[in-house]
């Protein structure tokens, strides 16, 4: 098992490198994020395998995503707000909007556009909202000096229209992260919460979908909670996990620790609907 008190700086190398790869669609900062959440359920059992299977994933990609640097803030125009910058977002226009957004970064909090993105992303897409929404997490937990790339990368992602191939993940995801937006402390809430239920009522989760889980993990999370899916995750081998598994197995958990009646959620009618296993 990994050593605790090393894997923050582990994971920062992972965010880092994460960061300087060019967007596309399911790009592996949320996988990463996922991971990282993951592994937070229990910090006294570090699971080797999703961390191998991870760092293996990001040997696929090259780090070769810049942004481009706006340093002349005396070029500035005189009155900068992030309605402006959502204009031309709005408008397509992807180099405006980058020039446009490093002009914002030499006035405005860093966390409070990616607040704002959220927002506008929830306007768009939902590729483009979950998309944003790892990227928020992300950035509480990255130095200052990473944290304009992953704004870029935001920029990217909003341009982007959802792919048809990822439409059922992406809306469990949405369903299964809602509570824990809800309980996150977030300044434009009161804008993003009714944006959010109208992105929701577009996507409606597909219950055939969650049926797909399988019997152990059922019978792991009703015996454990969210401590089950940790059991179930160290028990499986690198060449088990993909993609999904780890997105749906984080959704479970966001469940669990963000609603008290978690298992009144339609999320988890597959606990009550599966019969029992031998573990």
């Amino acid at each position: 098992m990994a050593d605790k008190d090393n894997i923050q700086t582990r994971l920062g190398s992972l965010f880092n490198f994460a960061s300087q790869v060019p967007y596309c669609p399911n790009h592996i900062l949320s996988l990463l994020q996922s991971v990282k959440s993951l592994i937070g359920i229990n910090l006294d059992i570090i699971p080797q395998n999703i961390l191998k299977y991870v760092e293996n994933r990001l040997g696929g990609y090259e780090p070769s995503f810049s942004y481009p640097k706006n340093d002349q803030a005396e070029l500035q125009p005189e009155v900068i707000s992030v309605e402006k910058l959502n204009k031309k977002i709005m408008e397509g226009d992807i180099q405006a909007a980058q020039e446009y957004l490093g002009f914002l970064l030499h006035v405005a909090n860093p966390y409070h556009i990616t607040e704002y993105f959220l927002e506008v992303a929830a306007e768009r897409s939902l590729s483009s909202f979950l998309f944003c929404w790892s990227a928020f997490k992300s950035v509480k937990i990255m130095p200052p000096e990473e944290i304009p790339a992953v704004l870029y990368l935001c920029l990217e992602a909003l341009m982007e229209t959802d792919s048809p191939e990822q439409e059922e993940i992406q809306k469990f995801l949405l369903n299964a992260y809602r509570c824990q937006i809800e309980k996150t402390p977030l300044v434009r809430k009161e804008k993003i919460i009714p944006k959010l239920d109208a992105l929701n009522k577009k996507v409606p989760l597909n219950r055939k979908y969650v049926q797909q889980f399988p019997g152990e993990l059922a019978y792991l999370i009703k015996d454990r909670g969210s401590e089950g899916i940790h059991i179930f995750l160290n028990n499986l081998s690198t060449e088990e996990f993909n993609d999904e598994l780890i997105y749906q197995l984080d959704g479970l958990r966001s469940v669990i620790a963000f609603r008290d009646d978690w298992k009144l959620s339609e999320i988890f009618q597959f606990i009550s609907s599966s019969k029992d296993v031998e573990c």
